[in-house]
């Protein structure tokens, strides 16, 4: 039978091992994107860690009165396996999010595309408005490891130059006539917001495997501009993707109506090859062109 002296030892050498727990859960955890050790200090997790591992350090604690001090093994191996970040479930999640975000924007401007259209040249011919874009956006690294990005962006209208604006202006037409259910539109208004770095940030989640991301404090932004990197979704690139599928819209001999009507004239907008170019009569207002 051990000593009150000896129970007071093992019940220190335990608490320093549920201490090294909390400092590992620290470390590694992530929630939403951001890594714990970001989001607080270490003195400053240690006293909610009890009511965070309430159920696994109840059962270690209970394990310790027949296992002394050898009762925190189990906790830190418990703290290594939950504390892993679960990349898939976190794109998956994020993925959803992205999906509803966009959804919710296309609920916005109408239930139809009739109705959406006429919302979006409003929307295009006033320029008073902000446009919000969410993407979630991943890419391979190794074996089954990819990392991940998910961010909103939101740019106003009136910040943007002619150029910016028609493209973005033809794709907002495009996804729309696709019903939000096209991947690449909704990546393109997303690169076409952030504008290689012009648009304003709202929430942004990421994972990062550690080979591939020695930094992780640097800014958000970075992480953003990385993701858009990797994926080819620069500005420039998107706007020479979008022409190209313009054109191959148009060789299509099955197009609808309007889906016709809509490549057509935003090529002649886009490339100025027509009197549909860049300011139409109808966007002279608030001009210097304008009629005094």
């Amino acid at each position: 039978m051990a000593s009150i002296g000896e129970w007071l030892v093992m019940a220190a050498i335990y608490a320093a091992g549920v201490v090294l727990a909390a400092f590992l859960r620290w470390r590694m955890a992530v929630k939403d994107g951001v890594p714990l050790r970001q989001a607080k200090t270490f003195p400053e997790y240690l006293p909610k860690y009890p009511t965070d591992q309430l159920i696994p350090l109840a059962v270690c604690t209970l394990l310790f009165f027949w296992a002394t001090y050898f009762a925190a093994i189990p906790l830190i191996l418990w703290t290594f396996y939950s504390s892993r970040p679960s990349t898939k479930a976190n794109q998956a999640a994020w993925g959803d999010v992205a999906a509803k975000g966009n959804a919710g924007w296309l609920a916005h401007l109408g239930p139809t595309h009739a109705q959406r259209k006429e919302a979006i040249e409003t929307l295009f011919s006033e320029r008073r408005e902000s446009v919000s874009a969410a993407l979630m956006t991943r890419w391979h690294v190794v074996l089954n490891m990819y990392n991940f990005v998910y961010f909103e962006v939101t740019r106003n209208l009136a910040t943007m130059d002619n150029r910016e604006r028609e493209y973005l202006r033809t794709v907002e037409l495009l996804n729309s006539s696709a019903d939000g259910k096209n991947e690449a539109y909704a990546a393109w208004r997303a690169a076409l917001l952030w504008a290689d770095g012009k648009g304003v940030l709202g929430q942004v989640a990421w994972h990062f495997n550690e080979q591939q991301n020695q930094n992780a404090a640097e800014p958000l932004s970075a992480k953003v501009t990385k993701a858009m990197d990797v994926q080819g979704l620069t500005v420039d690139k998107v706007t020479t993707l979008l022409l190209h599928h313009l054109s191959e819209l148009r060789a299509h001999g099955n197009l609808p109506p309007e889906l016709s009507e809509l490549t057509t004239s935003a090529t002649e907008r886009l490339t100025g090859g027509s009197a549909a170019g860049w300011l139409k009569s109808s966007g002279l207002a608030k001009t210097v062109f304008e009629k005094q």
